[in-house]
């Protein structure tokens, strides 16, 4: 049994999300400010993290700055944001802010396991244009090839990687994707995909 952290103010979501979490066999812990939720992730060391971006006195993006930069533990924990308002920039704030993934409410079980997953791969000092598109490209070719999620994500992560590094290693901001066909295909190093529902 794996604790999960709602941070969540608005009390029928709350409801719904402790239903869901309850559902899988997981233990939750509510909070409903970004403050007290900061403290109670610090003390109890959840699994994982459902956390609304629109709470009180710490809202969802300045918890995630402060818990990640907390300890090197925190750094592990998945956090998934959830918000009414599933607009791409407030998904792709999130994300860069430090979340792991991002749900729409209302979500139901089958969207919190369907996208629970992370690859982590080594930061690069490098973020050029069209990388979000070449992953996208990446996936859906191997997921139209028949290949699980998981694995399509792994490839998808570890050719994006061989592409980033051949690019940082040129010295360049223009991706090398021409250079880096073979790598694109056949990565030199793989990035597990792992889930990160408890």
């Amino acid at each position: 049994m794996a604790r999960v952290l709602i941070v969540e103010d608005d009390p029928a979501s709350m409801d719904l999300a402790v239903r869901i979490v309850r559902l899988e066999k997981h233990e939750p812990i509510t909070t409903a400010d970004g403050e007290t939720a900061l403290a109670v992730a610090l003390a109890v060391h959840p699994d994982l993290i459902l956390l609304d971006l629109h709470i009180p006195k710490l809202d969802g993006w300045g918890f995630v700055t402060k818990f990640r930069q907390a300890d090197d533990w925190a750094r592990r924990v998945p956090v998934v944001a959830v918000s009414a308002s599933a607009t791409p920039p407030e998904r792709d704030r999130a994300l860069r802010t430090g979340c792991d993934d991002f749900l729409a409410k209302p979500y139901y079980p089958e969207q919190m396991r369907a996208n629970a997953w992370r690859v982590r791969t080594p930061k690069l000092p490098i973020s050029p244009n069209g990388t979000g598109d070449l992953f996208a490209a990446l996936l859906v070719a191997a997921r139209v090839r028949g290949a699980a999620t998981p694995d399509a994500l792994s490839h998808a992560a570890s050719a994006i990687f061989a592409v980033l590094e051949r690019t940082a290693a040129r010295g360049t901001e223009e991706m090398r994707i021409v250079e880096s066909a073979e790598w694109l295909v056949h990565p030199q190093r793989k990035f597990e995909c792992i889930a990160i529902n408890p």
